[in-house]
């Protein structure tokens, strides 16, 4: 964790709610409706092709602007399927990003991310209850900064070249010829073919 940041500065500098970077409009997850009915009820900002506003640079260059002025950056994956995780939520977690991601995505989510860094739309039973428990945390300088404090313990490790993906090939192929690690032989067609998604429920 970083000692050195001045967490009630961080805070004070964040004057808006929520952020949310998106150019896939229309998903199988429906998260552009869900996002709708939660703006009802808490201000969001949508940057990208599917909203209002641009942002300049890279997705990661303008998640850490973004990350000044806001306290929670949705983090909606545009399909609900086991095992389903995009760079959309680890990006949150490079280079300690001062921002709290709410997550929506598969149900099992929740087991690649640690505690207490996030917030988990499934969570709750509806948009105005997530919206009732995101302005609690964003009003309270406490637990919105004990929340941050708690995330930045972690790190999310992506490549440095990641417009061209190549990273994570090579970095399959490296554990894949580690052979201290133990090996298991995995039936990659049944499992992408068994992969289950969900009917989306919480609209």
């Amino acid at each position: 964790m970083n000692n050195k940041k001045n967490y009630s500065s961080i805070y004070s500098m964040k004057t808006y709610d929520v952020a949310w970077i998106v150019s896939n409009c229309k998903t199988r997850s429906r998260r552009d409706e869900y996002v709708e009915k939660l703006s009802k009820y808490i201000d969001i900002d949508i940057y990208g092709k599917c909203g209002w506003y641009s942002c300049r640079g890279s997705i990661f260059q303008c998640k850490k602007r973004l990350s000044k002025r806001y306290k929670f950056m949705l983090a909606f994956e545009n399909s609900l399927c086991k095992d389903y995780l995009t760079e959309k939520i680890f990006h949150l977690y490079r280079d300690n990003i001062d921002i709290i991601p709410v997550v929506r995505g598969a149900p099992n989510t929740v087991e690649d991310l640690p505690n207490n860094t996030f917030v988990l739309v499934s969570d709750f039973k509806s948009p105005r209850d997530l919206a009732h428990r995101l302005k609690i945390i964003g009003g309270n300088e406490t637990l919105y900064t004990e929340m941050l404090k708690q995330k930045d313990k972690y790190t999310a490790f992506s490549d440095p070249n990641e417009e061209t993906g190549i990273w994570g090939v090579c970095r399959t192929c490296q554990l894949l010829n580690n052979n201290y690690q133990s090996n298991k032989t995995v039936d990659i067609e049944k499992w992408l073919s068994g992969r289950s998604c969900i009917i989306t429920s919480d609209l």
